[in-house]
């Protein structure tokens, strides 16, 4: 899941405490937003909202209009943490900190469309739909691409030996693992359904292998209290990669199937 710096809006529109409320509705109209982070100096001491502005003497200063407490949220917390935050605050625009600065403000018109994608609840790894998106825009721009699909041995049998807890855990491990040895400016991984893994990368064939070997690798590595003794697996399979030819078809999604 993108997280909260991939969606903010940079040098954000703000008013400080000794400012009207007029200025402040100027300044919301202007900018089409319903509210305004209130900045005393580097500071961020609250957030002036639409709705606090209706009514007031226009000469009043935002410093009696004002919420404070306001909450804000680090730049590389996850999406669905972000819209939990709104949610519990009721605020529309969130405060993006970092480094006690401002750094930007994201609004719920900015979340939604990445909270609409599905994601698996388990390994929070989006499904095959985001996938096909992302394979078939960079064949259309002419990219190659190489998919790769990890399969975790023996796991219907290690899910019976050990219970379905143990192996949502692993799981969870192993899709931590996958996601954190890859590169999204090349790479994008999912869970495809069960023990099943699939990355597509732009990655030519031999360089996509040499990814595989490692990824597997790591998942060998992986160990867990609770099954000290049992080594953890994966056999992979790789398709793509390999054009020596400039492609003539444009049927994106069914070339894709094909991989």
């Amino acid at each position: 899941m993108k997280t909260v710096r991939e969606l903010i809006h940079r040098a954000p529109v703000w008013v400080n405490p000794g400012h009207t409320a007029e200025t402040a509705i100027v300044l919301m109209r202007g900018h089409s937003i319903g509210a305004l982070p209130v900045m005393d100096g580097a500071d961020l001491v609250g957030m002036v909202l639409y709705k606090h502005l209706l009514g007031v003497d226009l000469k009043q200063t935002v410093r009696d209009l004002m919420m404070v407490g306001v909450p804000t949220i680090s730049p590389d917390r996850s999406v669905k943490e972000a819209a939990e935050v709104m949610a519990k605050s009721g605020i529309s625009r969130l405060p993006v900190v970092e480094n006690n600065e401002l750094i930007g403000v994201v609004t719920t018109n900015d979340l939604l469309p990445e909270l609409g994608r599905s994601y698996d609840p388990l390994t929070l790894l989006p499904w095959t739909d985001s996938l096909r998106e992302w394979a078939i825009y960079h064949l259309r721009g002419g990219s190659e691409i190489t998919i790769l699909f990890f399969d975790l041995d023996q796991f219907g049998k290690f899910n019976r030996t050990y219970g379905h807890v143990v192996g949502d855990e692993v799981l969870r491990s192993v899709a931590e693992t996958l996601q954190e040895g890859i590169d999204e400016e090349t790479d994008f991984l999912c869970r495809y359904g069960g023990d099943e893994f699939c990355l597509v990368t732009l990655r030519l064939s031999e360089e996509a292998l040499e990814l595989a070997d490692k990824l597997s690798e790591k998942i060998r590595k992986l160990r867990f209290p609770s099954v000290e003794k049992e080594i953890i697996s994966s056999t992979y399979g790789i398709s793509g990669g390999r054009r020596t030819r400039e492609r003539q078809q444009e049927h994106y999604a069914a070339m894709l199937n094909n991989l």
